[in-house]
């Protein structure tokens, strides 16, 4: 939907993205469920979501949803650009003696985190 928006109308679509999935609009926020809903209807892997909803309850208010910085290919410019940098990777492994359990993925799947 954001990829074939107008470049000076991507804050609009964005709101529309947000209400689109906010069931309860005087909350302000998508809860755990209403994330978890556009990620099933984006063919999203959801697993992540679980971990984090475990941690602490996820929310999502429209203030950060607006401030992502999603910008498609055809409207990038250098102000634009982002930069992502990884600080640590985990790979789950099936070689005999380093297989990843379940209690291995959990872990590190909780140690993930995001820095803005």
């Amino acid at each position: 939907m954001i990829s074939s928006a107008p470049c000076d109308k991507l804050h609009d679509v964005s709101e529309s993205i947000f209400r689109k999935y906010d069931t309860n609009p005087t909350d302000g926020v998508l809860d755990y469920d209403e994330i978890d809903r556009a990620i099933r209807e984006q063919g999203g892997d959801r697993y992540i979501l679980k971990v984090w909803n475990q941690t602490r309850a996820l929310r999502l208010s429209l203030g950060h949803f607006m401030k992502a910085n999603v910008v498609p290919h055809m409207c990038a410019s250098s102000e634009s650009a982002q930069s992502v940098s990884f600080e640590g990777v985990v790979y789950p492994s099936t070689e005999a003696g380093r297989e990843t359990t379940r209690k291995d993925c959990a872990q590190n799947a909780k140690a993930m985190s995001v820095d803005c």
